[in-house]
Protein backbone atom coordinates (compact mmCIF):
# COMPACT_ATOMS: atom_id res chain seq x y z
CA UNK A 1 0.00 0.00 0.00
CA UNK A 2 1.06 3.23 -0.50
CA UNK A 3 0.77 6.74 1.35
CA UNK A 4 -0.07 9.89 -1.23
CA UNK A 5 3.35 11.57 -2.06
CA UNK A 6 5.08 8.09 -2.20
CA UNK A 7 7.27 7.95 -5.28
CA UNK A 8 6.54 5.08 -7.58
CA UNK A 9 6.90 3.72 -10.70
CA UNK A 10 3.97 3.36 -12.94
CA UNK A 11 3.86 0.81 -15.84
CA UNK A 12 1.54 1.75 -18.62
CA UNK A 13 0.48 -1.07 -21.01
CA UNK A 14 -2.48 -1.55 -23.57
CA UNK A 15 -2.58 -4.25 -26.39
CA UNK A 16 -2.02 -3.36 -29.74
CA UNK A 17 -0.55 -4.09 -33.40
CA UNK A 18 2.18 -3.16 -35.01
CA UNK A 19 1.35 -0.93 -37.70
CA UNK A 20 4.93 -0.37 -39.33
CA UNK A 21 8.16 -2.00 -38.94
CA UNK A 22 10.74 0.82 -39.87
CA UNK A 23 14.16 -0.20 -41.65
CA UNK A 24 15.57 3.92 -41.96
CA UNK A 25 17.76 3.57 -38.64
CA UNK A 26 20.24 0.34 -39.16
CA UNK A 27 21.35 -1.87 -37.73
CA UNK A 28 18.06 -0.85 -35.13
CA UNK A 29 14.47 -1.64 -36.15
CA UNK A 30 11.69 0.62 -34.84
CA UNK A 31 8.09 -0.12 -34.86
CA UNK A 32 4.98 2.10 -34.86
CA UNK A 33 2.51 0.47 -32.84
CA UNK A 34 -0.75 0.95 -33.40
CA UNK A 35 -3.03 1.62 -30.17
CA UNK A 36 -6.03 2.49 -30.96
CA UNK A 37 -6.38 6.45 -29.56
CA UNK A 38 -2.37 6.74 -30.76
CA UNK A 39 0.31 5.30 -32.32
CA UNK A 40 3.76 5.18 -30.73
CA UNK A 41 7.17 4.59 -32.49
CA UNK A 42 9.23 2.53 -30.35
CA UNK A 43 12.10 -0.02 -29.51
CA UNK A 44 11.77 -3.89 -28.99
CA UNK A 45 11.86 -2.85 -25.63
CA UNK A 46 8.96 -1.48 -25.37
CA UNK A 47 6.65 -4.48 -26.14
CA UNK A 48 6.32 -8.21 -25.87
CA UNK A 49 4.69 -10.69 -27.99
CA UNK A 50 1.38 -11.86 -28.09
CA UNK A 51 0.42 -13.39 -30.99
CA UNK A 52 2.48 -13.97 -33.81
CA UNK A 53 1.35 -13.72 -37.54
CA UNK A 54 4.21 -15.59 -39.52
CA UNK A 55 6.00 -17.56 -37.68
CA UNK A 56 9.09 -17.28 -39.51
CA UNK A 57 10.31 -13.83 -38.61
CA UNK A 58 10.72 -11.87 -35.49
CA UNK A 59 8.49 -9.06 -35.82
CA UNK A 60 5.80 -8.17 -38.42
CA UNK A 61 3.22 -6.02 -39.16
CA UNK A 62 -0.10 -6.96 -37.98
CA UNK A 63 1.25 -9.25 -35.09
CA UNK A 64 -0.44 -8.49 -31.99
CA UNK A 65 2.11 -7.02 -28.86
CA UNK A 66 1.78 -5.89 -25.11
CA UNK A 67 2.84 -2.25 -25.30
CA UNK A 68 4.37 -1.09 -22.34
CA UNK A 69 6.42 1.85 -20.39
CA UNK A 70 7.32 3.45 -17.19
CA UNK A 71 7.16 6.36 -15.98
CA UNK A 72 8.52 7.82 -12.53
CA UNK A 73 5.95 9.76 -10.91
CA UNK A 74 4.46 10.25 -6.87
CA UNK A 75 0.90 9.59 -5.41
CA UNK A 76 -1.34 12.68 -5.41
CA UNK A 77 -4.29 11.15 -4.10
CA UNK A 78 -5.96 8.25 -2.33
CA UNK A 79 -9.75 7.86 -3.83
CA UNK A 80 -11.69 4.02 -3.54
CA UNK A 81 -8.16 1.90 -3.28
CA UNK A 82 -7.28 3.96 -6.12
CA UNK A 83 -3.65 6.53 -6.64
CA UNK A 84 -4.13 9.34 -8.26
CA UNK A 85 -1.06 10.08 -10.47
CA UNK A 86 0.66 12.39 -13.04
CA UNK A 87 2.54 11.65 -16.21
CA UNK A 88 3.10 12.98 -19.34
CA UNK A 89 0.68 15.67 -18.59
CA UNK A 90 -2.08 13.56 -17.65
CA UNK A 91 -3.48 12.71 -14.21
CA UNK A 92 -5.75 9.48 -13.47
CA UNK A 93 -6.39 7.44 -10.76
CA UNK A 94 -4.71 3.61 -11.19
CA UNK A 95 -4.61 0.60 -9.18
CA UNK A 96 -1.73 -0.76 -7.30
CA UNK A 97 -1.09 -3.07 -9.26
CA UNK A 98 0.63 -0.90 -12.09
CA UNK A 99 2.68 0.66 -9.44
CA UNK A 100 5.90 -0.43 -7.58
CA UNK A 101 7.84 1.79 -4.81
CA UNK A 102 11.11 4.05 -5.98
CA UNK A 103 13.88 3.93 -3.82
Amino acid sequence: MFKVNDYVTYTYYKTGKIEKVHYDDPPELYYTINLGDRHPQTTKNNFILKNKINPSNNFDKDDEVIYFKSYDTKILDIKDGRYKISYNDKVKYVSEKRLTKKN
